[in-house]
């Protein structure tokens, strides 16, 4: 497993040992292995704390590992229409190597942070972004260029570089 991995076991090792938070629960259903399991878990919490510091609702993260096609790696949903959603889904395509794995996890947590947050709120039609309002059309035709898809790259690194080095 390890070899697939792409990531020194010694230094992975230390971002398992990261504590988790008791704000965040979450569940992972169908991980390919429990190596899969823990770091998905290791890298949802420390985007949680990473990203949600000052927070004070809990969460739930709820995520699926399933086969994909290659060029899907993952995706977002939330479960609550509240206007203050708390409740997740991540689809996580379970084909990715670890490496990739994670900075997917990264990356759907960046729209988890956005969602909940309250600076992003997509519904049937329309996707609202820091007060401005885009159509479910542009986005199926630009989602590479769109804001929230940009902010999402951009966090992806730094979140993936600062779990691999073990730091909030």
């Amino acid at each position: 497993m390890w070899p697939r991995a792409g990531i020194q076991t010694g230094r992975l090792y230390h971002v398992w040992q990261y504590k988790y938070t008791t704000m965040l629960d979450t569940t992972i259903y169908n991980a390919p292995s429990y190596v899969h399991k823990v770091i998905v878990e290791s890298a949802l919490h420390f985007a949680y704390n990473t990203l949600i510091k000052n927070k004070k609702r809990d969460m739930s993260v709820f995520v699926v590992m399933r086969p994909m096609t290659n060029d899907e790696a993952g995706y977002s949903t939330s479960n609550d229409d509240g206007r203050w959603p708390s409740i997740f889904n991540i689809e996580l395509n379970s084909n990715l190597i670890i490496s990739d794995l994670v900075k997917t996890v990264m990356h759907e947590m960046v729209h988890v942070w956005q969602v909940f947050t309250g600076r992003m709120h997509i519904d049937h039609k329309h996707v609202r972004f820091e007060r401005r309002i885009y159509s479910t059309e542009y986005v199926d035709m630009h989602i590479l260029d769109a804001p929230w898809e940009q902010e999402a790259y951009e966090m992806e690194q730094e979140l993936y570089d600062s779990f691999i080095r073990g730091r909030v």
